[in-house]
Protein backbone atom coordinates (compact mmCIF):
# COMPACT_ATOMS: atom_id res chain seq x y z
CA UNK A 1 0.00 0.00 0.00
CA UNK A 2 2.79 2.54 0.48
CA UNK A 3 3.82 4.59 3.78
CA UNK A 4 0.76 5.60 5.38
CA UNK A 5 1.16 8.74 7.67
CA UNK A 6 -1.66 11.06 9.28
CA UNK A 7 -1.18 14.04 10.60
CA UNK A 8 -3.54 16.56 12.38
CA UNK A 9 -3.75 20.15 11.29
CA UNK A 10 -5.76 23.42 11.50
CA UNK A 11 -6.61 26.12 9.52
CA UNK A 12 -3.23 29.06 9.91
CA UNK A 13 -0.56 26.39 10.40
CA UNK A 14 1.56 25.13 7.73
CA UNK A 15 0.34 21.23 7.05
CA UNK A 16 -3.26 23.03 6.35
CA UNK A 17 -1.65 23.10 2.51
CA UNK A 18 -2.27 19.47 2.55
CA UNK A 19 -5.85 19.64 3.58
CA UNK A 20 -6.59 21.85 0.86
CA UNK A 21 -4.72 19.62 -1.58
CA UNK A 22 -6.40 16.50 -1.38
CA UNK A 23 -9.15 18.08 -3.71
CA UNK A 24 -6.72 18.04 -6.61
CA UNK A 25 -6.33 14.05 -6.15
CA UNK A 26 -10.58 13.69 -5.71
CA UNK A 27 -11.78 15.93 -8.47
CA UNK A 28 -11.76 16.25 -12.21
CA UNK A 29 -10.36 19.99 -13.71
CA UNK A 30 -13.94 21.23 -14.27
CA UNK A 31 -15.13 20.06 -10.55
CA UNK A 32 -12.08 20.76 -9.10
CA UNK A 33 -12.73 24.89 -10.15
CA UNK A 34 -16.00 24.56 -8.09
CA UNK A 35 -14.67 22.87 -5.01
CA UNK A 36 -12.03 25.48 -4.68
CA UNK A 37 -14.52 28.04 -4.12
CA UNK A 38 -15.86 26.60 -0.71
CA UNK A 39 -14.53 27.25 2.56
CA UNK A 40 -14.64 25.01 5.67
CA UNK A 41 -16.81 25.98 8.45
CA UNK A 42 -14.82 26.65 11.48
CA UNK A 43 -17.17 27.00 13.96
CA UNK A 44 -16.53 24.08 16.77
CA UNK A 45 -14.13 22.82 14.60
CA UNK A 46 -11.73 20.47 16.90
CA UNK A 47 -8.88 19.05 14.30
CA UNK A 48 -8.44 18.39 10.38
CA UNK A 49 -7.20 15.22 9.66
CA UNK A 50 -4.83 14.31 6.56
CA UNK A 51 -4.09 10.53 5.30
CA UNK A 52 -0.30 11.01 3.31
CA UNK A 53 0.04 8.19 1.03
CA UNK A 54 3.74 8.32 -0.06
CA UNK A 55 3.82 11.90 1.08
CA UNK A 56 0.87 12.81 -1.15
CA UNK A 57 -2.55 14.02 0.23
CA UNK A 58 -5.33 11.97 -0.62
CA UNK A 59 -7.35 12.03 1.95
CA UNK A 60 -8.85 14.82 4.35
CA UNK A 61 -11.48 15.00 7.04
CA UNK A 62 -12.78 17.51 9.56
CA UNK A 63 -13.88 16.85 13.11
CA UNK A 64 -16.60 18.91 14.49
CA UNK A 65 -17.48 19.06 18.59
CA UNK A 66 -20.67 21.36 18.66
CA UNK A 67 -21.89 22.13 22.62
CA UNK A 68 -25.21 21.93 21.47
CA UNK A 69 -25.02 18.50 20.29
CA UNK A 70 -24.03 16.34 23.42
CA UNK A 71 -22.09 13.43 22.47
CA UNK A 72 -21.95 13.91 19.03
CA UNK A 73 -18.99 14.13 17.26
CA UNK A 74 -19.80 15.59 13.65
CA UNK A 75 -17.39 14.76 10.19
CA UNK A 76 -17.29 17.40 7.37
CA UNK A 77 -14.88 18.34 4.42
CA UNK A 78 -14.84 14.73 4.28
CA UNK A 79 -12.87 13.87 0.81
CA UNK A 80 -10.98 10.56 -0.22
CA UNK A 81 -9.10 9.01 -3.21
CA UNK A 82 -11.24 6.04 -4.84
CA UNK A 83 -9.20 3.86 -2.34
CA UNK A 84 -10.99 1.70 0.40
CA UNK A 85 -8.14 1.03 2.46
CA UNK A 86 -7.18 4.66 2.56
CA UNK A 87 -11.14 5.69 3.62
CA UNK A 88 -11.00 3.10 6.49
CA UNK A 89 -7.56 4.18 7.48
CA UNK A 90 -8.65 8.28 7.84
CA UNK A 91 -12.04 7.25 9.08
CA UNK A 92 -10.53 5.11 11.74
CA UNK A 93 -8.28 7.67 13.13
CA UNK A 94 -10.67 9.90 13.56
CA UNK A 95 -11.98 7.91 15.95
CA UNK A 96 -8.93 8.55 18.11
CA UNK A 97 -9.16 12.06 17.82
Amino acid sequence: MGTIRIIKTMPGEADFACFERVISKVYSEQILELKQRETLPTAHLKSCLVLLKNDEPVARLAIYLNPFFERTVLFGGYECVDDLEVSRRILEAAKEV
